[in-house]
């Protein structure tokens, strides 16, 4: 729960610092300043963003919401976002909930209800909630359960977390678009989600195209094409906006020098490293570290 810049994840899934077979995790969060915090990208988690202080932009779909102080942004599984930041510094808490791990995975009632609709887009939740006291009073309650960790707290988590689950379905859901369009979307993802794991491997190495679509058994044109429609970027101009959320991750938590973490992070180049930052964060590497441990 220390004050990380930003979380350390994989554009997909599970915080690395998450400990393995927790359903629930909570991470306290601050970024300072303008611009992407995240690209396009899912999680397999439903999300909770509790907004204390600032302003953060989602964008789900062509959906622009923007979630100030004292409101909850919320992202479906399988919901393909980006976040920004505006003009002022923000601190937010961050609940992740594993729908599979806190419902089960087992061929029940429960899972055909519940968890399978939610995972594959058929049941969607309002991307935003205001004046909500029930559900804020939950999520405080987590956050203090969480900084606390009294000796069963995972319990009582866990049965916190099941009643957000609760409230959100009878009190937040929303229509369902074109059921048709999002089991498109989620095949697509399927389809890339190896692409992306490999690029997140194989970062600091040379990647190119080919190697992209072979792990997909997708021909090279046609990966382009769907890594296109799902994320809006080409694959190569994806993995730049990894290789620079990593870069961004070691300036802050590293003393390793600019061209260290240039070579880290597969730019083997360190002007094109400096270009490539400033394309997707508005200012140069130095300029971010400078700004950042100054404040």
């Amino acid at each position: 729960m220390g004050k990380d810049f930003i979380i350390d994840e994989n554009m997909y899934g599970y915080s690395l610092e998450n400990v393995g077979g927790a359903s629930v995790h909570v991470e306290h969060c601050f970024v300072s300043g303008s611009g992407s915090v995240f690209p396009p990208h899912w999680h397999e988690q439903l999300l909770l963003m509790y907004i204390k202080k600032g302003e953060l932009l989602l964008k789900c779909r062509e959906e622009r919401i923007l979630a100030e102080q004292d409101s909850i942004a919320v992202v479906n599984p399988n919901e393909i976002h980006s976040i920004e930041t505006l003009n002022s510094d923000l601190e937010y808490y961050l609940i992740k909930i594993d729908l599979l791990l806190l419902l089960g995975n087992q061929s029940d009632l429960q899972q055909n209800i519940y968890t399978e609709p939610l995972l594959k887009n058929r049941l969607l939740f309002e991307n935003k909630i205001n004046y909500d006291d029930y559900i804020f009073g939950i999520m405080n309650n987590i956050i203090e359960e969480f900084q606390e960790k009294e000796e069963g707290y995972e319990l009582v988590v866990r049965g916190l977390a099941c009643q957000i689950l609760i409230a959100l379905l009878r009190r937040h859901k929303k229509t369902v678009p074109d059921q048709s369009e999002l089991d498109m979307q989620y095949r697509r993802l399927k389809q890339i989600k190896p692409a992306i794991t490999y690029m997140e491997t194989h970062m600091a190495e040379k990647i190119t195209l080919v190697e992209l679509s072979e792990v997909t058994h997708l021909s090279p044109n046609h990966f382009s094409r769907v890594f296109k429609i799902v994320s809006g970027f080409s694959p190569m101009e994806y993995l730049n906006r990894i290789r620079v959320q990593k870069a961004a991750q070691l300036l802050l938590n590293t003393n390793k020098t600019i061209v260290e973490i240039a070579m880290d992070t597969g730019f083997n180049d360190g002007n094109y490293f400096s270009r490539a930052f400033k394309k997707c964060r508005n200012e140069t590497p130095s300029e971010f570290r400078e700004r950042y441990l100054r404040g």
